[in-house]
Order: structure tokens, then sequence, then C-alpha cells
């Protein structure tokens, strides 16, 4: 079942961006998402893998400070 956020939300497009580095097993990776909001929305909730944690995020180009968003199952 979808949040009232994510029924706003329209996921138009991805462009993703990785550096692989086999000496140190590594994966590093840039993920630039688009979304149409189609409605006002308080917060973006993403679903993002896990696996994958994220270091730092930006809207509309403008980093946003670490107290102000959340990857709780993230490592």
């Amino acid at each position: 079942m979808l949040t009232p956020e994510q029924t706003a939300l329209q996921f138009d497009h991805a462009d993703l961006a990785f550096e692989v580095l086999p000496d140190a097993q590594r994966l590093n990776g840039v993920a630039t998402l688009r979304f149409t909001a189609r409605a006002p929305v308080a917060r973006l909730p993403i679903d993002l893998d896990r696996n994958l944690p994220v270091s730092a995020i930006a809207i509309d180009g403008v980093a946003l400070p670490a107290s102000a968003w959340t990857n709780p199952e993230g490592g």
C-alpha cells in the first residue's frame, strides 16, 4: 500500500553513474532521480536498497544537511 506522499509523486527519470574499485572491492555511485509532485508534499519517501548506503542528498542542486534526512534501513 502506498502512502499519500508516494501517490503524490510521479517518478520521471533516473541517471546512474558508477565507479568500480576492484582492488578495494568497492562500488561508488551517484543516482540523480527526477520526480514530479502532483500535490504538495512535506517529505520525499524513497525506498532504497539497504546494501547501498546513502552518504549525501541534494534537492535541486542544494545539499541537505544530514539532520534533514534519514536512511533507517541503510548501512
